[in-house]
């Protein structure tokens, strides 16, 4: 992997000098901006919740969300009429540890006027209903979550879409978040087979799933949990189903054969998705690479599928782990970080799967990584206006 580290620099820099500029900008730690909040050059995004109601971990509470944005370069103030979204929202808190934070993270959840659920394009996304906002308190760059979804997506994979806004909630000034697009089924998201809990029988039960590597509050065993269909609305065969097959898995890499081209791994999981996985995860050395955010999916009649990629908080130096500052050996077999599953080593243990990895890096070196890609990128940005 020689150069990533000039590789990720370029295209660090050019991330942000394109999204970082914004008027009256706070300490990062500082949650009450020392100056009153006027204007922008980021979105602003104005919640309200009923009585300036405490916003809880669940369920969602409904509220109002105004989005001032007057287009890319362009100054918004907090006086503007709300002109890129206004209507009503579900917010709740997310995240595990993130909650015990000053600055809180959300989920929210576009609204129509009767409480259902109200499909809408954000930002130049594609139109969806659930959304993220992220903190990013352990990041005050607030740049390695879109860097890394960035860097997914040029492997050919779907990741999250991240803007960044200005955050006024319940008219008290929140700071900059980064709008980020929720890890779900969709057609423009994750697009596999959409699971009803009707669907108990081969071929249709065989997808889709998305499930999570967490240490926190895991309920298919082996620190899982299943994301998609949500837990306690799937059948009791789909739960059986995913985490039989997901075993499988597991069991096979147990055996001598498990390097075997056709009774081992690769009939199990589709290994260029988890070589792109190894190598967004490595170049950025996230921290919490694998074992606590690691997601995987699973279409109907596919395999195992590694991704989509997520949360980079504590990546590329800026950790609170005990390995922070380590540049040497692989993530996924560093002392330093825990509850990584066992088939990663394993998995690059076998020479032809360490040789998929170089050539993957390889190619992507070659253009989507190239150097000069992200150098090119940055020269021909002007200056944003302060």
């Amino acid at each position: 992997m020689k150069n990533a580290y000039r590789f990720l620099i370029t295209v660090f820099c050019f991330q942000l000098f394109a999204t970082s500029a914004y008027t009256n900008q706070p300490d990062p730690e500082c949650l009450v901006a020392p100056v009153p909040f006027v204007s922008s050059n980021l979105p602003i995004l104005i919640i309200d919740t009923d009585n300036q109601q405490q916003i809880p971990d669940e369920p969602k509470i409904t509220a109002s969300m105004g989005i001032i944005y007057n287009g890319s370069g362009q100054i918004n103030h907090i006086s503007d009429p709300p002109n890129h979204y206004k209507g009503l929202i579900g917010i709740e808190l997310r995240g595990n540890s993130s909650q015990s934070f000053p600055k809180k993270p959300y989920n929210i959840e576009t609204r129509d006027s009767l409480g259902n659920n109200l499909n809408v394009s954000l930002f130049g996304m594609p139109a969806e209903n659930d959304w993220v906002l992220r903190a990013s308190y352990m990041d005050h760059t607030f740049i390695r979550n879109p860097l890394a979804m960035h860097m997914s997506r040029q492997t050919g994979r779907w990741a999250s879409r991240c803007h960044m806004v200005e955050l006024v909630l319940s008219g008290s000034y929140q700071g900059i978040y980064i709008f980020m697009e929720k890890i779900k089924w969709d057609k423009g998201r994750v697009d596999i087979a959409k699971l009803e809990p009707s669907d108990i029988q081969e071929p249709d039960i065989s997808g889709g799933y998305i499930y999570e590597i967490t240490g926190f509050d895991t309920n298919l065993g082996e620190s899982r949990k299943l994301k998609y269909p949500k837990f306690d609305e799937a059948a009791s065969q789909q739960i059986d189903y995913i985490t039989a097959y997901d075993n499988g898995f597991r069991d096979c890499m147990y055996t001598p054969d498990y390097m075997d081209e056709t009774r081992g791994y690769q009939s199990w999981i589709d290994v260029e998705s988890f070589t792109s996985e190894l190598l967004v995860q490595e170049a950025m050395r996230n921290s919490d690479a694998y074992g606590w955010s690691g997601y995987f999916h699973k279409d109907r009649q596919g395999k195992i599928n590694a991704g989509p990629a997520w949360d980079f908080d504590q990546s590329s130096g800026n950790s609170s782990y005990p390995d922070n500052g380590v540049i040497d050996q692989w993530l996924f077999s560093h002392s330093g970080t825990d509850n990584t599953p066992f088939f990663w080593p394993k998995l690059f243990s076998d020479p032809s799967f360490r040789y998929r990895v170089r050539v993957q890096w390889e190619k992507f070196r070659e253009n989507a990584y190239k150097t000069a890609t992200g150098r090119r990128r940055t020269l021909c940005l002007s200056k944003p206006s302060q």
